[in-house]
C-alpha cells in the first residue's frame, strides 16, 4: 500500500468521524430540546421518521443531481451546505417567535438531505482516489468508523 493511499485512508476516517460525531451530537441535542419544550418524548423518534422518508422520497433525484457533477465537488458541497443548515439552525432556533418543532422538522429534512448528498458522492470520490485494489480498506475505515461514532 503505497504512502498515498495510507493518507487517503487516513483523511477518510478523519472526515467521516467528525462528520457522524457532530450530526449525531447535534441530532442528540434537538431531540433533548423538543423533549424539554414540547414535553412529549415522541420527539426522539421524529428523526427516525423524517430521516428514512426524506431518503426514500428523495434518492432519486439526489442520484440523479450527483451523477450530473464531479464527485468530490458534490462531497463538498453537502458538507458546506450541512454547515450552513447547522448554523441556520442555532440561529432560528435562538428567535423566540418562531416554533422550534417547524425549525426542526427543517432542520431534520435538510440535513438528511445534505448528509445523504454526502455520503453517496464522497464514498465514490474516495475509492477513485484510492483504487479498486483498496475497495475492502475503504470500506472496513468508514465502517469501523460509523461504529466508533455510534458507540460514543
Amino acid at each position: 500500500m503505497t504512502h498515498k493511499v495510507k493518507k487517503q485512508l487516513i483523511k477518510t476516517r478523519l472526515t467521516m468521524f467528525f462528520l457522524l460525531i457532530t450530526n449525531g451530537f447535534v441530532n442528540y441535542g434537538l431531540s433533548l430540546e423538543l423533549v424539554k419544550r414540547t414535553g412529549s418524548s415522541i420527539s426522539f423518534g421524529l428523526g427516525l421518521i423524517i430521516g428514512p422518508l426524506v431518503g426514500f422520497l428523495l434518492a432519486t433525484y439526489i442520484l440523479r443531481i450527483i451523477d450530473k457533477y464531479p464527485k468530490k465537488n458534490m462531497a463538498m458541497t453537502g458538507v458546506v451546505l450541512l454547515s450552513c443548515t447547522y448554523t441556520l439552525f442555532f440561529i432560528l432556533s435562538a428567535i423566540e417567535s418562531i416554533n422550534f418543532f417547524h425549525i426542526a422538522i427543517g432542520y431534520l429534512i435538510l440535513s438528511g438531505i445534505f448528509m445523504r448528498v454526502f455520503n453517496l458522492s464522497f464514498l465514490p470520490s474516495n475509492l477513485n482516489l484510492v483504487g479498486e485494489d483498496n475497495l475492502e480498506r475503504v470500506n472496513a475505515v468508514e465502517r469501523g468508523t460509523a461504529s466508533l461514532v455510534a458507540i460514543i
